[in-house]
Protein backbone atom coordinates (compact mmCIF):
# COMPACT_ATOMS: atom_id res chain seq x y z
CA UNK A 1 0.00 0.00 0.00
CA UNK A 2 1.42 3.41 -0.99
CA UNK A 3 2.12 6.23 1.45
CA UNK A 4 -0.70 8.33 -0.05
CA UNK A 5 -3.26 5.53 0.32
CA UNK A 6 -2.22 5.00 3.94
CA UNK A 7 -2.77 8.67 4.64
CA UNK A 8 -6.19 8.66 2.99
CA UNK A 9 -7.21 5.73 5.20
CA UNK A 10 -5.83 7.58 8.23
CA UNK A 11 -7.79 10.72 7.46
CA UNK A 12 -11.10 8.98 6.79
CA UNK A 13 -10.79 6.78 9.87
CA UNK A 14 -10.18 9.76 12.17
CA UNK A 15 -12.66 12.32 13.44
CA UNK A 16 -11.56 15.72 12.14
CA UNK A 17 -13.33 18.84 13.37
CA UNK A 18 -13.25 22.27 11.75
CA UNK A 19 -13.97 25.37 13.86
CA UNK A 20 -15.62 28.37 12.26
CA UNK A 21 -15.99 31.78 13.86
CA UNK A 22 -19.19 32.26 11.90
CA UNK A 23 -20.81 30.13 9.25
CA UNK A 24 -23.79 30.09 6.96
CA UNK A 25 -25.09 27.33 4.71
CA UNK A 26 -27.34 27.36 1.67
CA UNK A 27 -28.10 25.16 -1.29
CA UNK A 28 -28.43 26.72 -4.71
CA UNK A 29 -30.63 24.47 -6.89
CA UNK A 30 -28.75 25.66 -9.98
CA UNK A 31 -25.33 24.82 -8.56
CA UNK A 32 -23.66 21.63 -9.76
CA UNK A 33 -22.38 19.50 -6.89
CA UNK A 34 -18.83 18.44 -7.66
CA UNK A 35 -18.41 14.67 -7.68
CA UNK A 36 -15.35 12.54 -6.90
CA UNK A 37 -14.07 12.74 -10.47
CA UNK A 38 -14.58 16.50 -10.74
CA UNK A 39 -11.69 18.94 -10.39
CA UNK A 40 -11.04 22.59 -11.05
CA UNK A 41 -11.25 21.80 -14.77
CA UNK A 42 -15.03 21.34 -14.52
CA UNK A 43 -15.47 24.75 -12.83
CA UNK A 44 -13.78 26.72 -15.60
CA UNK A 45 -15.77 28.23 -18.43
CA UNK A 46 -15.20 26.80 -21.90
CA UNK A 47 -13.73 30.08 -23.15
CA UNK A 48 -11.02 30.04 -20.50
CA UNK A 49 -7.59 28.63 -21.20
CA UNK A 50 -7.34 25.02 -20.04
CA UNK A 51 -4.14 25.55 -18.05
CA UNK A 52 -5.40 23.40 -15.20
CA UNK A 53 -3.61 21.22 -12.69
CA UNK A 54 -5.88 18.47 -11.31
CA UNK A 55 -5.24 17.27 -7.78
CA UNK A 56 -3.54 13.86 -7.38
CA UNK A 57 -1.85 14.29 -10.79
CA UNK A 58 1.72 12.89 -10.96
CA UNK A 59 4.39 15.56 -11.30
CA UNK A 60 5.85 14.00 -14.45
CA UNK A 61 2.51 14.36 -16.26
CA UNK A 62 2.19 18.13 -15.71
CA UNK A 63 3.59 20.89 -17.97
CA UNK A 64 6.24 22.12 -15.52
CA UNK A 65 9.96 22.64 -15.79
CA UNK A 66 12.82 22.90 -13.32
CA UNK A 67 12.95 26.71 -13.52
CA UNK A 68 9.52 26.82 -11.85
CA UNK A 69 10.68 24.75 -8.86
CA UNK A 70 10.96 27.07 -5.84
CA UNK A 71 11.56 24.70 -2.94
CA UNK A 72 12.20 21.15 -1.70
CA UNK A 73 11.63 20.04 1.88
CA UNK A 74 11.60 17.02 4.17
CA UNK A 75 14.18 14.85 2.36
CA UNK A 76 12.86 16.12 -1.00
CA UNK A 77 9.44 14.55 -0.43
CA UNK A 78 7.68 17.93 -0.57
CA UNK A 79 8.09 20.33 -3.50
CA UNK A 80 6.40 23.50 -4.63
CA UNK A 81 6.35 25.16 -8.02
CA UNK A 82 5.38 28.74 -8.87
CA UNK A 83 3.96 29.87 -12.21
CA UNK A 84 3.92 33.64 -12.62
CA UNK A 85 1.48 35.36 -14.99
CA UNK A 86 0.02 32.10 -16.38
CA UNK A 87 -2.26 33.89 -18.88
CA UNK A 88 -5.52 32.37 -17.66
CA UNK A 89 -8.80 33.37 -16.00
CA UNK A 90 -10.63 31.74 -13.14
CA UNK A 91 -14.35 32.49 -12.83
CA UNK A 92 -13.75 35.67 -14.85
CA UNK A 93 -10.76 36.91 -12.86
CA UNK A 94 -7.23 37.04 -14.30
CA UNK A 95 -4.79 34.80 -12.43
CA UNK A 96 -1.61 36.54 -11.24
CA UNK A 97 0.23 33.46 -10.00
CA UNK A 98 -0.22 29.73 -9.37
CA UNK A 99 1.56 27.84 -6.61
CA UNK A 100 1.53 24.03 -6.78
CA UNK A 101 2.38 21.83 -3.80
CA UNK A 102 3.53 18.23 -4.30
CA UNK A 103 3.95 15.40 -1.80
CA UNK A 104 5.88 12.38 -3.05
CA UNK A 105 5.62 13.86 -6.57
CA UNK A 106 1.81 13.98 -6.48
CA UNK A 107 -0.10 17.28 -6.64
CA UNK A 108 -1.76 17.74 -3.25
CA UNK A 109 -2.58 21.46 -3.23
CA UNK A 110 -2.93 24.31 -5.73
CA UNK A 111 -3.28 28.00 -4.93
CA UNK A 112 -4.37 30.63 -7.48
CA UNK A 113 -3.61 34.28 -6.66
CA UNK A 114 -6.35 36.34 -8.33
CA UNK A 115 -6.72 39.96 -9.39
CA UNK A 116 -10.43 40.12 -8.54
CA UNK A 117 -12.63 38.91 -5.70
CA UNK A 118 -14.78 36.07 -7.06
CA UNK A 119 -16.52 35.17 -3.79
CA UNK A 120 -20.03 35.88 -5.08
CA UNK A 121 -19.43 33.87 -8.25
CA UNK A 122 -18.23 30.90 -6.22
CA UNK A 123 -21.16 31.10 -3.81
CA UNK A 124 -23.59 30.97 -6.73
CA UNK A 125 -21.66 28.26 -8.59
CA UNK A 126 -20.50 25.83 -5.90
CA UNK A 127 -23.48 25.91 -3.56
CA UNK A 128 -23.38 25.07 0.16
CA UNK A 129 -20.44 26.70 1.94
CA UNK A 130 -19.01 27.83 5.27
CA UNK A 131 -17.35 31.14 6.12
CA UNK A 132 -14.74 32.03 8.72
CA UNK A 133 -13.70 35.53 9.80
CA UNK A 134 -9.92 36.04 9.70
CA UNK A 135 -9.83 38.87 12.23
CA UNK A 136 -11.89 40.30 15.09
CA UNK A 137 -13.32 43.14 13.01
CA UNK A 138 -14.89 40.77 10.48
CA UNK A 139 -16.12 38.50 13.26
CA UNK A 140 -18.05 41.45 14.71
CA UNK A 141 -19.42 42.35 11.27
CA UNK A 142 -20.74 38.80 10.81
CA UNK A 143 -22.54 38.97 14.15
CA UNK A 144 -24.09 42.38 13.57
CA UNK A 145 -25.21 42.06 9.95
CA UNK A 146 -26.48 39.40 7.57
CA UNK A 147 -23.61 37.53 5.97
CA UNK A 148 -25.40 36.67 2.72
CA UNK A 149 -28.32 38.35 0.99
CA UNK A 150 -30.28 37.34 -2.11
CA UNK A 151 -31.20 39.78 -4.86
CA UNK A 152 -33.01 38.71 -8.03
CA UNK A 153 -32.00 35.10 -7.47
CA UNK A 154 -28.30 35.98 -6.94
CA UNK A 155 -26.58 35.44 -3.59
CA UNK A 156 -24.24 38.20 -2.42
CA UNK A 157 -21.76 38.29 0.42
CA UNK A 158 -21.86 41.27 2.76
CA UNK A 159 -19.60 43.82 0.96
CA UNK A 160 -18.32 45.10 4.33
CA UNK A 161 -16.42 41.84 4.86
CA UNK A 162 -12.78 42.16 3.82
CA UNK A 163 -10.85 39.43 5.65
CA UNK A 164 -12.46 35.99 5.54
CA UNK A 165 -12.26 32.44 4.22
CA UNK A 166 -14.99 30.56 2.35
CA UNK A 167 -14.91 26.74 2.39
CA UNK A 168 -16.49 23.98 0.34
CA UNK A 169 -15.99 20.42 1.58
CA UNK A 170 -15.94 17.58 -0.94
CA UNK A 171 -15.41 13.85 -0.49
CA UNK A 172 -11.81 13.79 -1.70
CA UNK A 173 -10.73 17.43 -1.44
CA UNK A 174 -11.61 20.89 -0.16
CA UNK A 175 -11.96 24.27 -1.86
CA UNK A 176 -11.11 27.56 -0.13
CA UNK A 177 -11.47 31.20 -1.06
CA UNK A 178 -9.28 33.47 1.08
CA UNK A 179 -9.72 37.23 0.97
CA UNK A 180 -7.30 39.51 2.82
CA UNK A 181 -7.81 43.23 2.18
CA UNK A 182 -6.31 45.30 5.02
CA UNK A 183 -5.78 47.97 2.34
CA UNK A 184 -5.96 48.28 -1.45
CA UNK A 185 -2.17 47.99 -1.76
CA UNK A 186 -2.00 44.86 0.42
CA UNK A 187 -4.94 43.01 -1.09
CA UNK A 188 -4.53 39.23 -1.45
CA UNK A 189 -7.20 37.00 -3.01
CA UNK A 190 -6.54 33.26 -3.26
CA UNK A 191 -8.55 30.34 -4.65
CA UNK A 192 -7.24 27.06 -3.21
CA UNK A 193 -7.85 23.38 -3.91
CA UNK A 194 -6.44 20.89 -1.40
CA UNK A 195 -6.70 17.11 -1.03
CA UNK A 196 -8.14 16.03 2.31
CA UNK A 197 -4.94 14.34 3.46
CA UNK A 198 -2.62 17.29 2.68
CA UNK A 199 -2.03 18.62 6.22
CA UNK A 200 -1.71 15.11 7.68
CA UNK A 201 0.79 14.20 4.98
CA UNK A 202 2.94 17.25 5.70
CA UNK A 203 3.01 16.47 9.41
CA UNK A 204 3.87 12.84 8.67
CA UNK A 205 6.83 13.52 6.38
CA UNK A 206 8.06 16.31 8.68
CA UNK A 207 8.10 13.95 11.66
CA UNK A 208 9.93 11.21 9.76
CA UNK A 209 12.37 13.30 7.71
CA UNK A 210 16.06 13.32 8.61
Amino acid sequence: MSFTNKLIILVFSSAISFGFTACTEKTDPTAKELSKSDSLKQTLNENQRALVFPLNAPLEELPLDFSQLHGEFFDERAHFYILKKPNMNLFGSPVEQITLYFIDSVLAKSSYRLEQNISNRLINSLGKFSIKALNDSNSVKMKRAQVVTKENGWYRLNPELDQYQLSWKRREYNIYMKVHKPSVKEEAIDFIEEVNYYKDALRYIEDYSM
